[in-house]
């Protein structure tokens, strides 16, 4: 018997990946900056393009590219057999719905099959025709160890498809088998045959990874990708340049998908050009004179004062905006040797931990110790103070067993904020009975060098972001049995947490799935422990102030189909 694919209120989108630092500053535990209307605006301007500035080249192949800001450009220029909805309004978590495929998929009764029907008459950019051997022949592609990137190979996702143990086998150069058997194509149908069940594989087959090219493209990289289905096209792309401008079939693909009733209010702009290598110093100047629009990568402003400066402005405060990431800092806490795999010591560091000095220092982001972010979690709340509560963690330090002094071994990057971060956890932890030993890494080889058990740390700085928005992104490959090895890095091996796990990703992706993720997030991080989160990041941008329409949320990061150019 075969379930339809539950959509809800709460269900998924797409967001950056990854673990790493964004940058942006921060002075206080507020969120500023004018918040995106409920509704997709009607009546808007539409027409001319974006000036655009970024520090750093932005890569436009497939979605292999580091995720972040890419996976944004694919927004415009993509569609997947499965799409967040283009404009989630104020405080929604974007719901997935179908893209290039006719409805969710239907799936076997044993969870390991999954079939979706594409769509007919949608038509890449070029006007070529897309067609259901499109999604297996890009698959194929971006799954290629020959691919050049390995990025969707490297996340382990698609692992669970039959067959890809033989076509990409571990340590490949090139694709083994000639194909992946595990998918299947008859007439509009594509058919996965899974290995076992996966609860995200929808949401899997949503990222950018996966968004289908025009077939016939070379397995290795180039700089202007294959002719895609999304509203723009990218049509110069160096590492000086990038060029977008509009897909001349996308409201004919819009009508097909159910998206023309945005006409007139979303995909406003006719593109945008963004100009590569400029720095965050000559970006903000730009922006405050109005030369450009905005900053692509989110970097103009790299300190506190000049924070402070924009937001004390008349003119610069109205066009600036703080926003809430998805992306969560905290210390991996070594679960699996002495000392803290004593529970009770894991809690006291969380209680040790000044959240506010460390969101300080580092001048970026919230305070914030709940493992999920509040961008996943609209309304939650802290569980451990934002301040130290050094007699909570003294008391449970005596609760412990563990005679004091407690050596720890605490190993941060070398790139700054950083040494400072850790001289103040330091004394913060010294300060309640543990002897810190600090243990630099440069950022290159940093998560291996962690991973490796031999290199022996019980805290290590660490920071993460969910692919799609869910808990399952949030804290399965953080936390689970599975991606020990991986940045599971508090080695946390405990059956209650994967029961529990197991549990609530077997639920339908609804409002109900989102609440129980936040009782369990709550749970892990007081009872279990394994990290202190210390900061929930935001994203700053600043305007010109002929752009409107500026949005942002976890799925699409700033979604570029609300933006519009004031006449």
């Amino acid at each position: 018997m075969k379930k339809p694919y539950l959509l809800g209120a709460a269900a998924i989108g797409l967001v950056a990946a990854a673990c790493g630092s964004s940058g942006t500053p921060s002075s206080t535990p507020s969120t500023t900056g004018g918040a995106p209307s409920t509704t997709a605006p009607t009546g808007v301007p539409q027409g001319g393009t974006l000036k655009m500035v970024g520090t750093e080249f932005l890569d436009p192949w497939g979605g292999d590219g580091y995720y972040g800001k890419n996976w944004q450009l694919e927004f415009m220029t993509s569609n997947c057999l499965v799409d967040p909805e283009p404009n989630p309004g104020d405080g929604k978590v974007p719901t997935l719905q179908p893209g290039l495929a006719e409805a969710m998929p239907t799936i076997s009764g044993d969870g390991k099959t999954y079939t979706f029907t594409v769509r007919q008459g949608i038509v890449y950019s070029d006007g070529t025709p897309f067609q259901a051997a499109d999604v297996k022949a890009y698959m194929e592609r971006a799954l290629d160890p020959a691919e050049g990137y390995q990025g969707a190979l490297g996340s382990g996702y698609y692992n669970g498809i039959v067959g890809m143990d033989k076509y990409a086998p571990s340590g490949a150069t090139k694709a083994g088998a000639p194909d992946i058997s595990g998918i299947t194509v008859s007439g509009n149908d594509v058919v996965f045959a899974l290995t076992a069940p996966d609860p995200d594989f929808v949401a899997k087959m949503g990222l950018r990874f996966v968004c289908p090219e025009k077939p016939g493209g070379s397995h290795t990289r180039a700089m202007v990708p294959e002719a895609t289905t999304g509203p723009y096209m990218v049509t110069t792309a160096t590492d000086k340049q990038l060029v977008v401008v509009r897909n001349p079939h996308w409201w004919d693909n819009a009508k097909i998908m159910g998206l023309d009733k945005f006409k007139g209010q979303l995909w406003n702009i006719d593109g945008f050009t963004l100009d590569i290598g400029v720095s965050a110093d000559a970006q903000l100047l730009q922006l405050k004179n109005n030369q450009i629009d905005m900053g692509w990568d989110a970097g103009m402003i790299t300190s506190l004062a000049q924070r402070k400066q924009v937001e004390g402005d008349a003119d610069l405060s109205k066009r600036f905006r703080a926003d809430l990431d998805p992306f969560t800092r905290f210390y991996s806490l070594n679960t699996a040797v002495p000392p803290l795999n004593n529970v009770k010591l894991r809690q006291a560091i969380n209680y040790a931990i000044n959240r506010q000095a460390l969101v300080a220092i580092n001048g970026a982001g919230q305070p914030w110790s709940m493992i999920e972010s509040k961008a996943l979690m609209p309304g939650a709340t802290d569980v451990y103070p934002n301040a130290s509560d050094v007699e909570k963690a003294k008391q449970l330090i005596k609760e412990s067993g563990v005679k004091t002094p407690i050596k720890l071994k605490f190993l941060h990057g070398e790139k700054p904020p950083a040494p400072a971060l850790g001289a103040a956890l330091k004394a913060q932890l010294d300060a309640v009975g543990f002897d810190v030993q600090i243990i630099t890494h440069p950022g290159k080889g940093y998560y291996g060098f962690a991973a490796d058990d031999k290199n022996g740390f019980n805290i290590m700085g660490a920071g993460w972001a969910p692919d799609w928005v869910d808990g399952a992104s949030a804290i399965g490959p953080v936390l689970t049995k599975a991606a020990i090895g991986g940045f599971n890095l508090s080695r946390l091996n405990d059956p209650t947490f994967e029961s529990g796990f197991a549990k609530v990703d077997a639920l339908p992706y609804d409002a109900a799935r989102t609440l129980a993720w936040a009782d369990f997030a709550t749970t892990v991080t007081t009872d279990i422990a394994p990290l202190a989160t210390w900061l929930q990041d935001e994203e700053l941008n600043l305007l010109s102030n002929r752009v409107g329409g500026f949005q942002y949320d976890p799925a699409h990061l700033v979604n570029m189909a609300t933006l519009y150019i004031k006449q």
